[in-house]
């Protein structure tokens, strides 16, 4: 298993309009990659305009494919278009070595 994490900190005039297009784009388009295991935006507390978008994948070359879909191009387009990145977003791919999987709680 793949964690894909993917940092940035956004302007302070974009951030409401960039929390939209997570939810309303962003999150809707993993939802429909079947690969995709499970997906998290979180904000840093100590620094309100940075964020991290973080993805769960069975395996690298799972990933691979999703990043080769149009719908995967078309979302990080508009996200660099739309100026919501105030410095190069930093992409970091860990393997998973250990899990805790909680169910019915």
């Amino acid at each position: 298993m793949m964690l894909r994490t993917l940092t940035f900190v956004v302007p302070k005039p974009k951030d409401r309009a960039m929390r939209a297009f997570m939810r309303r784009a962003a999150l809707p388009m993993v939802q429909c990659i079947p690969s995709c295991r499970a997906a998290y935006f979180v904000r840093n507390q100590a620094r309100k305009n940075e964020y991290m978008w973080v993805t769960v994948w069975p395996s690298a070359a799972a990933l691979e494919r999703a990043r080769q879909r149009k719908d995967w191009k078309d979302v990080t387009g508009r996200e660099e278009k739309a100026g919501f990145f105030l410095s190069r977003p930093r992409h970091v791919h860990y393997d998973v070595l250990l899990t805790l999987a909680r169910s019915g709680r």
